[in-house]
């Protein structure tokens, strides 16, 4: 009986946030690597001028690639994604933040989409370090209809000047 008792109050005892965080990384596809990162974030995963997420998800697919043409020359990337997650509380706040900062760069915060926990914003630069050719699309397509599982996407009209593939 104190045993059950005691089993009771460890597993009450959870960090909830990680239960609530590991679902983005229970559900990628094969092949993909994903990491849940909730502090020492670097600023190169956070869109410029947005504040501190709660955790922040990176997708990696180590073994597929597309070419890339810059200007140093073409280059294989392999496809990847980060996301930010914050608060569902603080979505009205976030999309305020949003529209204000939509001019400013190419990698401006732009609304991802939420779940009932989290609002989650990434950038331009966050979906295959930026490049948007149908090779790339094609190699994160499985992600992204993995994703769409947990995570909804409302119509805020956070992302209407955006010139390319809508998040």
């Amino acid at each position: 009986m104190l045993t059950l008792v005691l089993l009771t109050m460890l597993s009450q005892g959870q960090d909830t946030t990680e239960c609530k965080t590991n679902v983005f990384c229970e559900l990628v596809p094969d092949g993909w690597e994903c990491q849940i990162i909730k502090e020492n974030f670097s600023e190169d995963d956070i869109p410029k001028h947005t504040p501190t997420p709660e955790a922040i998800v990176k997708y990696y697919h180590p073994n597929r690639e597309f070419e890339n043409m810059n200007s140093i020359g073409q280059e294989r990337v392999n496809p990847s994604l980060i996301l930010n997650l914050y608060p569902i509380s603080r979505k009205n706040e976030l999309s305020r933040f949003i529209k204000s900062q939509q001019y400013l760069s190419h990698c401006i915060p732009v609304y991802y989409g939420e779940t009932a926990d989290y609002f989650i914003i990434t950038s331009p630069c966050f979906k295959n370090k930026g490049v948007y050719a149908e090779e790339a699309n094609s190699a994160i397509a499985d992600l992204y209809k993995a994703l769409d599982c947990v995570v909804v996407k409302r119509k805020y009209h956070l992302n209407e000047h955006l010139k390319f593939e809508k998040y």
